[in-house]
């Protein structure tokens, strides 16, 4: 064969006995030359070029989302329903065994004495909260039947199974996932608990709504003489970032005290003497409150306005000359299901697992409840796969600033089919799925009676007043309002308990997202706080409490304080304390002596539990660092442009084409191939337990180190 050139012959032609073998000619992609259609002088004849206009016109995505979940099971509790007491990674196995035996065995307790005298401890296994479920085949949990418990030798009925495990759903049991956007933006009633760490000023809640912008505390009024670089200042603190900088200016309005005190919001009345201050610095002095404390120069204010622990609310003002476009817009955005969990596609990542391995231990027969051996897993390690079952076309679809949309959100909500955490929307213990945002999830100290493992006064059985770590009271059963998520539940009966579970969601369905700035002038969204939502244990199905530190005034260590490790108490003593009840207001801590007892319904009402952040992003595209401008007059503005007043111009941001990426960004290159763009992210999904490891920022921080980032 021969052409343009090339001549291609078989070895046998070659010389005799040459072999004959496969040779191939390598083709680049690339054409300059291609045969003219007679009369067309406008095709394209660049096929790369060709190729770069049909992938940046195109609208459609199959996203793929690699998942990680990242998880430490740190609650140990107890149940006495036996689908679960069955299926605890057990913590005191050997002595709950021990027990057992004495109990059935000893004919000196009756019979209905025997059931549930014996308390299994431990973990809820790893099933509970794995994105798969792969528990199908245990008899009494997820087939049956089973037995009630360890004595079913005295002739007690066998139990349902809690479900009948269907494989189909083993991806939807725990979990369930949607491909959301944003499409708009709304207020909510906001909360939050900081403790800002400056001489006389108080720690405490602060509430606002979140269109009224930034919350703060004056932590340094103006008859404080505090200075910074020499001049006079007045502190405000707040337990959010504030997004301002040097040079910037501030829109305050102040809360009048009596209008605070009524707790009722929205606050109406306001200072009416504030407008527009300068920033005249960021911090306090101490590390890493740059972005929670910005000060205003003290220029000789009078009055009340400016008062220590004064509460009020901020907006972010770029230039005082042009208030009208550079004051900044706060928001909480509202999220659209796009993709319901029945059009997602759910699978383990091959034999990929993440680094922290899997946490699993063998449990015999003899030392479970119902005389079934089994592998117990702790903690798990699978890496998994979600991708949708179908193309996605994004072309009529516009987020909450009206522009085509750049990004789109893998959501993960908590459904809790197996009844572990749900206790119902109405009741003493409502615990459904709340949610709050990352200001939410410090602790808060609270103090109550502690019964310590330590003699202080050669005494025993003594309760100690400490202080507790309690999250914060927004979580807690009073404040309901302010934390319900909009999920509907629903509920099954089995073995004459009823579970609650979170119903599955539909398209267009709409969920809240994170408090977010916005800014005209800058074109660019930025997110304050990301949205959480918080699980809870249904303390009617599992109960556990909380290992703690507690901190106690003693007097001996060098601040004063001791901390002691100590377990949350089920129990508070009955106040007012018996005569003979030591009582000191001086150095050592108030002591009482156990007499009687109540619930301990300030940890009841407020329990520790798990936090995640239902959604995560991915980029389809990205938007240019540089902001364009234009006249009235000229064409191709797009829609979403914003248009000023006060330059008389047109204001946006446009896309970058795909594969330019920005100076501070990678933009987004993801593959294309017949005519759609296969976006790819990998997510680490962390399911983090209330006062070990959290994430979230507060301007409670330590002194800044003696040393610098040089030595």
């Amino acid at each position: 064969m021969s052409r343009d050139g090339i001549k291609i012959l078989l070895g046998s032609l070659k010389y005799k006995s040459a072999p004959n073998s496969n040779l191939t000619i390598p083709i680049p992609f690339e054409q300059n030359v291609k045969e003219l259609i007679q009369y067309d002088r406008i095709s394209n004849v660049d096929l790369v070029q060709v190729y770069n206009d049909e992938r940046n016109l195109s609208k459609i995505y199959r996203p793929t989302f690699k998942l990680d979940l990242l998880f430490k099971n740190v609650y140990v509790g107890s149940t006495n329903y036996p689908p679960f007491e069955n299926n605890l990674y057990y913590v005191n196995e050997n002595k709950a065994a021990y027990l057992t035996c004495s109990v059935i065995n000893d004919n000196r307790i009756p019979m209905s004495a025997k059931t549930n005298s014996v308390i299994w401890s431990g973990y809820p296994q790893y099933n509970e909260f794995d994105f798969i479920r792969t528990d199908y085949n245990v008899t009494g949990y997820t087939k049956g039947p089973g037995i009630p418990n360890n004595f079913l030798l005295n002739g007690l009925d066998p139990i349902t199974e809690q479900i009948n495990f269907n494989f189909k759903s083993a991806g939807t049991y725990n979990w369930e996932f949607y491909l959301t956007y944003p499409f708009s933006s709304t207020t909510l009633e906001m909360n939050a608990y900081f403790d800002p760490k400056e001489p006389g000023a108080q720690p405490g809640d602060i509430n606002w709504n979140a269109n009224e912008g930034i919350p703060f505390r004056i932590t340094v009024g103006y008859d404080d003489n505090v200075t910074y670089q020499g001049t006079r200042v007045i502190r405000f603190s707040s337990p959010v970032k504030h997004g301002l900088s040097p040079g910037e200016f501030v829109k305050l309005k102040i809360y009048i005290q009596s209008n605070i005190n009524t707790n009722q919001l929205p606050y109406s009345a306001f200072s009416s003497s504030l407008d527009t201050f300068q920033v005249f610095s960021l911090g306090n002095g101490q590390y890493g409150t740059d972005d929670y404390v910005f000060n205003i120069a003290n220029l000789g204010y009078t009055g009340t306005t400016f008062n220590q622990d004064n509460e009020g609310v901020a907006k972010r003002v770029i230039s005082i000359e042009n208030t009208g476009d550079t004051t900044s817009k706060y928001y909480v955005r509202l999220h659209k299901v796009l993709v319901p969990p029945e059009e997602i596609i759910l699978t383990k990542a091959g034999f990929e697992n993440n680094i922290f391995g899997i946490n699993k231990k063998y449990e015999s027969a003899s030392t479970t409840p119902d005389y079934k051996s089994r592998v117990s897993i702790k903690e798990g390690a699978q890496t998994y796969s979600v991708t949708l079952n179908k193309d996605l076309d994004t072309s009529n679809i516009f987020d909450n600033q009206k522009r085509p949309i750049s990004e789109l959100f893998l959501t993960t909500i908590w459904k809790g089919y197996l009844g572990w955490t749900y206790g119902g929307p109405t009741g003493d213990n409502p615990n459904y799925l709340k949610r709050g945002w990352d200001f939410n999830l410090g602790m808060k100290e609270q103090n109550m009676y502690v019964k310590f493992p330590i003699n202080i006064t050669g005494e025993t059985d003594l309760a100690i007043k400490a202080d507790v770590p309690l999250p914060q009271s927004i979580w807690g059963t009073g404040n309901s309002q302010l934390t319900r998520s909009n999920m509907i539940f629903t509920s099954y009966t089995k073995n004459d308990k009823t579970f609650y579970y979170v119903n599955s969601l539909k398209k267009d369905d709409i969920i809240d997202g994170d408090f977010c700035e916005w800014n005209e002038s800058e074109q660019i969204e930025k997110i304050i706080s990301k949205v959480n939502h918080k699980i809870y244990f249904n303390p009617a199905n599992f109960s556990f409490f909380p290992n703690i530190t507690a901190t106690v005034k003693d007097g001996i260590d060098e601040d004063g304080y001791s901390s002691y490790n100590v377990q949350m108490p089920s129990l508070q003593p009955t106040i007012p304390f018996p005569a003979g009840s030591i009582v000191d207001t001086g150095a050592t801590p108030t002591i009482a002596f156990y007499t009687a007892f109540t619930p301990n319904t300030i940890y009841i009402n407020n329990p520790y539990g798990y936090y995640y952040n239902p959604h995560n992003s991915i980029k389809i595209k990205e938007f240019s660092e540089y902001i364009e401008t234009a006249e009235r007059s000229v064409i191709d503005i797009p829609n979403y442009a914003y248009f000023s007043k006060f330059q008389n111009l047109f204001i946006w941001r446009d896309f970058l084409p795909y594969g330019i990426n920005n100076s501070n960004s990678n933009g987004v290159n993801y593959p294309f191939v017949n005519n759609a763009h296969y976006p790819y992210t990998s997510i680490n999904f962390r399911l983090i337990p209330e006062g070990t490891t959290y994430w979230y920022d507060n301007t409670t921080t330590q002194d800044s180190p003696i040393t610098d980032n040089c030595e």
